[in-house]
């Protein structure tokens, strides 16, 4: 029987190989990349930030005040 799902079947080493290629950065690194932009993007769900340029200056503190984005979205 098809479905519209989609099952995980195993991480995509290439991509994390081309990544660590190109930045230097370990698989670890590159996982807790993931789990903080996942983390701010349901904060932005959450918090029903949907104009451009709001999501923008978030994406922008994301890049150079990092630590205290992180500590706003932890709170909530």
């Amino acid at each position: 029987m098809k479905s519209d799902t989609f099952d995980k079947i195993d991480k995509s080493s290439r991509v994390f190989n081309d990544i660590n290629l190109y930045t230097g950065m370990s698989i670890k690194e590159m996982e807790d990349d993931l789990v903080e932009k996942r983390q701010i993007l349901e904060w932005l769900v959450d918090n029903k930030v949907r104009n451009v340029n709001d999501v923008g200056r978030v994406m922008n503190l994301y890049y150079t005040d990092k630590d205290d984005l992180m500590k706003a979205v932890e709170k909530g």
